[in-house]
């Protein structure tokens, strides 16, 4: 994925309702939160280390993160009667925007 093709995900239109549901249950559910968190903050670092971070990328990083929870049996079986049976590619690149914001922000002190 390139960086334009994720910026056109970002310009096109959601469900705000969708990703703020999603938002919640994802930073919320202390098991799916931690792991991310593990797997994105080190990923972070081992791009910063070797100098070729980008911020852009790093949301197509969090989106596969998320593409890898959204999917598990775990969260299907915990959330999967309260959301939709397929959520679009647009709402999975805007929550993964906001995921991005808060470990770059919280983690980093980097805005998004």
């Amino acid at each position: 994925m390139t960086k334009q093709e994720i910026l056109n995900y970002l310009n096109k239109s959601y469900d705000e309702g969708l990703v703020d549901e999603l938002y919640i249950y994802l930073r919320n559910d202390r098991l799916i939160c931690n792991s991310m968190n593990r797997t994105l903050v080190d990923f972070v670092n081992r791009k910063m280390k070797k100098n070729n971070f980008d911020k852009i990328l790093f949301i197509q990083a969090v989106k596969l993160e998320i593409d890898k929870h959204l999917s598990s049996s775990y969260f299907k079986k915990e959330y999967g009667e309260y959301l939709p049976n397929r959520i679009d590619s647009t709402t999975k690149y805007q929550l993964a925007k906001y995921i991005a914001s808060y470990i770059l922000y919280n983690y980093f002190g980097i805005n998004l």
